[in-house]
């Protein structure tokens, strides 16, 4: 062990200069390090694997029904307006996206964070322009059942997530097609005439005294 340990610590480049002129006990202190390092490494990998082997990773577990459309990364269409509900099918998501308007469903092979920008926006159903739509958002790792799912593109699917797996079927319905109108926020801008006034007392702040700009 120790001279499989040695060997190792030798073929690291940025640590050979510590071994010249190195007492035995700071060699003891590098070679229990890098030890530590070998084991935590290999303990994460494990653990990635055994995560893996779950078919599913639920985000935000909801009931949703959308049009099927793939793309290559989240990041891609985050900014894109979807005029129809849409399940998203995508290689790709760090973390840090924003969910497009329109999309009622994220289903990825890929494993970000369940703490993520995109991942809290889900649960939350924070999406300002996504206000009152919820959010389906998973990680599958079952590639058949993704490959599956891109060959339903521009078809309309029911999907429902369990954590034994995750349940799709064709959806026809009208009303599914219509539910993005209703959902849409609607703001009201009334024109607000000027006072005259840059800077005003406390007690002169009201809504009809300040203009938002």
């Amino acid at each position: 062990m120790y001279s499989s340990l040695q060997k190792l610590l030798e073929a690291r480049i940025e640590l050979r200069g510590l071994l010249f002129g190195a007492t035995r006990r700071l060699k003891d202190f590098i070679y229990l390090d890098l030890a530590l390092e070998l084991a935590l490494k290999t303990c994460i990998e494990k653990s990635f694997s055994e995560l893996k082997k779950a078919p599913i990773q639920i985000i935000s577990p909801v009931e949703v029904c959308g049009f099927v459309d793939c793309v290559n990364k989240l990041i891609e269409v985050q900014s894109k307006v979807f005029n129809r509900p849409t399940i998203l099918v995508t290689n790709r998501v760090t973390g840090e996206e924003e969910i497009p308007y329109g999309v009622v469903g994220v289903l990825t092979p890929d494993m970000p964070d369940v703490l993520s920008h995109v991942a809290i926006r889900a649960r939350n159903n924070k999406n300002i322009l996504n206000a009152h739509l919820q959010i389906c958002f998973a990680s599958c790792f079952d590639q058949d059942i993704i490959q599956d799912l891109k060959s339903k593109k521009g078809k309309e699917i029911s999907i429902t997530l369990k954590t034994s797996g995750l349940i799709y079927s064709e959806f026809k319905s009208s009303s599914s097609s219509n539910k993005l109108s209703s959902f849409c926020p609607r703001v009201t801008l009334r024109k607000k005439n000027f006072s005259g006034k840059f800077a005003i007392s406390a007690e002169e702040f009201s809504c009809e005294m300040v203009i938002v700009y």
